[in-house]
């Protein structure tokens, strides 16, 4: 006699489910479109992976996947698994013995559809490698599915199998549920039983066919197909992207025309949440634990063992890093699982590329970041098989580097973005905060005298640039960057150092970093002040192009500013030097700074520090040699003293525009520090303004909040800095720029409003972490007297000299180059104030001033700093 037994229950797909049909299609005309401008044209060779789809178009889970999954699970319990499932493939021949279980496709009854985007990252380059971009179709997390499933055997043994059937279906009561589908071991594809409710139903088979028997009670229990051996919660203080295409806004700008902006949106999955996928994370976790893999074999001088695996495709020899993670025809040891996901609020950040000779936004650079704020998650590890020793030796390296070190996570990561920590510390505290007794910054200055009219705005000089050459990486660096097998990312350097440098940004004026809004105001994360990481590495950028003379790259083509019109100039007699920067190189003719894109290509000093993504559209590059992530990532920044919005104002910022006479003098642009005050600011500011001047913005700075009825200056910031696989000069190079003058006396300018002072700040408070590739231990501490001017941690003196030493071998020191001296010279509040100086302008004239129009007094102040080139441009108020 025999009996059956049908089972129907719901699940729910806890995460993103992909059961492909095998084939893959071309993203569609909307899809392209939303990937924005930058890539379109990779995504049009791109390929979308399908999923299974019934005759309703819907996601479709076919018996045999689902059948082959709860066989997989079955192996984790003591049932019958070849009386249940039927014999592996390879023992049916053999073997025959049909299955009792029979299982039911089934569609998907609710929830949505998202497009997974995914590229393969080149280890050597830390880039995106070229024609890689590619999808996958996923049933949305949520999905709800109805299974049926039927038990069939002879009644003798039908209470058992139907036992053993039971115990197998505790998968879905199990936290992890049951997963199948593509990217298992990365917890896609889980499902879980919806509700506690299984419907058993029980018929015997008799003469006049299957009658009805009862409908038994059906109780589960659960069991997990990995035990967790780590559980790891991380925390993203700052914004977290994962990029989902492009929203194109389209606003009027104050001049009447029609602009468009991209803003990048963030993928999102049910609630708002973002989408958070076990594959990003385990790409994460596998290129790290490559680096840490070759790190060992650095300080061990033992090169990795691979052992021999059984493959889909026979025995093949594997190593460590491949048995933990997997490779082509293999499951790795690790399996991974993102639970409670969460996060705090969404934000975005504008952003824009400069021209290094004005300052004027490039054409068609101005984009926004969309991301999710404060987003936390727990990061569950477990063994899909016994791990061998190598294996759980690297995993644990791993985990001990992640406590150290946090993992980033997600798109944007060297501007500050999904930087994940195993504590939810908003940033690190300040360390040798210097007591404020007093407001130093409104002091009486003993120099006042020398302080220009409140009337003097728009300073800026230009830093001399060499078209003859450009500096260059050490040969280290350059034999790294041309390998095939090296790369600056993956290859330790013998002598490298990584680790990373918490610094305070110490402000004594107003800071306006614009948010973005039709109100200028400042940047903001929730309810905390920051500073972008993209600010900071612009910042820093733009001191070392100028002190190791970099390439000059995009330039904007140049026209007559309106005062050239006023002036009476109808022509543009500087056309020559702009074609000369621009100029192509030739066999015979090189230009260092448009060197030709082919084999001979190498990044200068700066590139190979910071990054870089040439415009070689008809691809005389390989991809990987065209681009190039960045060896410093640059945290956003949160304000760490108490501050606030200063009242709205109404300013007219003369915005740096492409005009004639920059291209004349061929330099780098740069705005000159000047010892201000904040009321001098404001008042310069208001100078500015015009209540009838329809180019007028209203605009927020940041101050501090009041303390005893003034300003509790100055404004502190904290944030971080990491480094990868730096050479000594290189991490030397790191120090100067963020301390010009070991003394302190320099000034940085950052945000709007600098040619009135505004956001003039400094570097204090430095504390080094080192990790030389070597596993030596790092330099000694800095001595104490050092911490007089806030440096704290390994010192960082010896780095600094070994860049100093490499500007000297270059020719680019402060002592010989022209251009390295007015870097420093612009860096100078007391060369600001005697080039400050009114010169004699009417109202609302702009002009140059040099050595010639100074007085005697500033000349020798700024002596041997000029030789006769432009000091400065200013420009007098109309009102």
């Amino acid at each position: 006699m025999m009996k059956r037994m049908i089972y129907s229950f719901k699940v729910i797909a806890l995460s993103p489910i992909h059961v492909g049909n095998g084939g893959v299609r071309q993203f569609t005309e909307a899809e392209i479109t939303s990937q924005g401008e930058g890539k379109k044209k990779e995504a049009a060779f791109g390929e979308v992976a399908t999923l299974q789809r019934d005759h309703e178009d819907r996601p479709y889970i076919p018996g045999s996947s689902l059948k082959g999954a709860l066989r997989a699970a079955a192996t984790h319990v003591d049932v019958d698994v070849e009386r249940l499932f039927g014999m592996s493939h390879e023992m049916a021949a053999t073997k025959p013995l049909r299955a009792a279980a029979t299982v039911l496709g089934t569609a998907a009854l609710s929830g949505g559809e998202i497009l997974v985007r995914r590229t393969s990252v080149d280890l050597r380059s830390g880039v995106a490698q070229k024609g890689l971009l590619f999808a996958q179709e996923f049933a949305a997390e949520g999905a709800l599915f109805d299974i049926k499933l039927v038990v069939e055997t002879p009644a003798p043994e039908f209470d058992k199998i139907c036992r053993d059937m039971e115990t197998v279906l505790g998968v879905f009561v199990g936290k992890g549920g049951l997963d199948l589908g593509a990217n298992k071991a990365d917890g896609m594809g889980r499902l879980a039983l919806n509700s506690a409710l299984v419907t058993a139903t029980e018929f015997v088979l008799g003469p006049d066919g299957w009658r009805l028997l009862r409908t038994p009670e059906v109780k589960l229990s659960p069991f997990e197909l990995f035990q967790v051996a780590h559980r790891l919660p991380l925390y993203c203080n700052g914004p977290y992207l994962s990029r989902d295409g492009v929203e194109v806004r389209t606003r009027k700008t104050r001049e009447g025309e029609l602009k468009t902006q991209e803003v990048t949106q963030p993928a999102r999955r049910s609630g708002d949440l973002p989408l958070l996928t076990g594959m990003g994370v385990s790409g994460a976790l596998r290129s790290r634990a490559a680096w840490l893999l070759r790190l060992r074999e650095l300080q061990t001088g033992r090169m990795d063992e691979k052992r021999i695996c059984p493959t889909s495709a026979g025995e093949m020899p594997l190593n460590t890093l491949e048995r933990l993670f997997g490779h082509e025809g293999f499951r790795g040891a690790l399996a991974l699982r993102i639970e409670n996901v969460s996060r705090q609020g969404g934000s975005e950040h504008p952003s824009v590329r400069l021209d290094p000779v004005t300052q004027a936004p490039i054409s068609g650079a101005l984009f926004a970041m969309g991301a999710h704020n404060g987003v936390g998650f727990d990061l569950e590890l477990g063994w899909f098989r016994e791990p061998d020793d190598e294996v759980s030796a690297l995993l644990n390296l791993l985990l001990e580097d992640i406590e150290i070190n946090g993992l980033k996570l997600g798109a944007a990561t060297s501007r500050g973005f999904g930087w994940f920590n195993a504590t939810p510390e908003l940033t690190p505290k300040p360390l040798h905060m210097p007591p404020v007794n007093k407001d130093k910054n409104e002091e009486a200055d003993p120099t006042a005298d020398l302080l220009p009219s409140p009337e003097i705005t728009l300073p800026y000089r230009l830093a001399e640039v060499d078209l003859k050459a450009v500096g260059m990486p050490q040969e280290i660096v350059l034999d790294a960057f041309a390998s095939d097998d090296k790369g600056l990312h993956a290859t330790p350097f013998a002598d490298g150092l990584s680790g990373h440098v918490d610094v305070d940004w110490v402000f004594d004026t107003p800071l306006l970093i614009g948010d973005g809004g039709d109100i200028r105001r400042p940047q903001k994360i929730g309810s905390h002040y920051i500073l972008p990481g993209s600010t900071l590495k612009g910042l820093l950028r733009s001191v070392l192009e100028t002190a190791t003379n970099a390439r000059i790259g995009r330039l904007n083509d140049a026209a007559l500013s309106p005062e050239e019109i006023r002036q009476g100039r109808k022509s543009f007699p500087y056309k020559p030097k702009l074609e000369q920067i621009r100029r192509a190189s030739t066999a015979s003719d090189l230009n260092p700074h448009n060197p030709p894109l082919d084999a001979r290509f190498l990044p200068d000093f700066c590139q190979a520090l910071f990054g870089f993504g040439l415009d070689d559209d008809e691809g005389h590059l390989p991809h990987e040699r065209a681009h190039l992530k960045s060896r410093l990532g640059f945290g956003f920044a949160w304000a760490v003293s108490d501050v606030t919005e200063d009242k709205p104002r109404k300013i007219t910022f003369a915005e740096p525009r492409p005009t004639a006479v920059f291209y004349d003098h061929v330099g780098r642009k740069r705005y000159q520090s000047t010892k201000e005050t904040s009321s001098s600011v404001f008042e310069r500011l208001e100078n500015m303004a015009s209540g009838t001047d329809e180019m007028a913005s209203t605009v927020r700075y940041l101050v501090p909040k009041r303390a005893a009825g003034k300003p509790a200056w100055p404004m502190v910031f904290r944030g971080r800095i990491a480094f990868h696989n730096l050479t000594p000069v290189e991490l030397g190079a790191l120090m100067f720029a963020l301390l010009p003058e070991i003394m302190g006396t320099a000034r940085h300018q950052v945000g709007q409003g600098r040619m009135a002072g505004a956001g003039r700040c400094r570097a204090a408070n430095l504390d080094l972490l080192l990790q030389p590739n070597d596993g030596s231990k790092p330099t000694a501490a800095a001595p104490a007297e050092f911490a007089l001017w806030g440096l704290t941690g390994h010192t960082l003196f010896e780095y600094r000299k070994l860049f100093l030493a490499y500007l000297e071998q270059i020719g680019r020191d402060g002592a010989t180059a022209q251009g390295t001296a007015e870097l420093l010279a612009s860096l100078n509040p007391r060369v600001g104030k005697a080039l400050r100086e009114d010169a004699g302008l009417k109202r609302g004239e702009l002009k140059y001033q040099t050595k010639q129009t100074l007085g005697k007094d500033a000349c020798k102040r700024i002596a041997g700093q000029q030789d006769g080139r432009l000091a400065a441009m200013l420009k007098r108020a109309r009102r």
